[in-house]
């Protein structure tokens, strides 16, 4: 014998995500910032003027660094981030492999106003923290091989199509997905608080603060 009771109520419509063309992130408006905001002269490595990076690693302790003309390259980048670091790459990410590594406590965001494209493997990121990492992505997503993400990828504009192996540890937003080979997907909830370590500032706060001292002699 089984005993229960069945109730009927309304379901709430969930919104997967906010994918109106009007409500799509500005990624070209932040790769913009970017490029007036930056820690350029603070880069270990690589000319972020040309556009075209050789096989790179980038070991970042902490900062913002602009990319013009993009990130093209026959090699692979590594970008190793021991703090806070934000790439923004104004143009296409063009390699033939990619490599980020976060450790505890660092954090990872990349604005790519361009497509994607990794012709080889590709390794985003820790499966311990794949909030810690953050791709946003203006165009296409292009992967040539086997790829393991441990991060957040967003997409609004890209159909994507996993032609090898693919296994994620986050989330992925995207306007098509194709899975063409195996794939496994671990959603990451800790992605829906991340931006709560971010507390807006007081109202008025570093506005009209100041001290000073000073004496002066002067004719007229």
């Amino acid at each position: 014998t089984v005993n229960g009771a069945t109730t009927a109520q309304d379901i709430p419509l969930q919104v997967p995500c906010r994918c109106a063309e009007e409500e799509i992130l500005d990624i070209a408006g932040i790769v913009a910032i970017g490029q007036e905001v930056n820690e350029n002269d603070n880069l270990p490595g690589g000319d972020t003027d040309a556009g075209i990076v050789g096989g790179t690693t980038l070991d970042a302790e902490c900062g913002r660094y602009y990319y013009e003309g993009g990130i093209v390259t026959g090699e692979s980048f590594n970008l190793n981030a021991e703090g806070r670091v934000v790439l923004y790459v104004d143009g296409d990410l063009d390699v033939n492999g990619i490599s980020i590594t976060v450790e505890e406590g660092a954090e990872v965001d990349i604005f790519v106003n361009g497509d994607l494209i990794i012709d080889s493997a590709a390794t985003f990121g820790q499966e311990e923290f794949p909030a810690a990492v953050r791709l946003y992505v203006a165009g296409d997503l292009v992967l040539g091989a086997s790829s393991r993400f441990a991060g957040n990828v967003y997409a609004p504009r890209a159909d994507i199509d996993f032609n090898g192996s693919f296994v994620m540890f986050g989330s992925l937003i995207a306007r098509n997905i194709g899975f063409n080979a195996s794939a496994t997907i671990h959603f990451d909830s800790a992605i829906r608080t991340a931006g709560e370590d971010c507390p807006e500032p007081d109202p008025g706060e570093g506005e009209g603060e100041g001290e000073g001292e000073g004496e002066g002699e002067g004719e007229g």
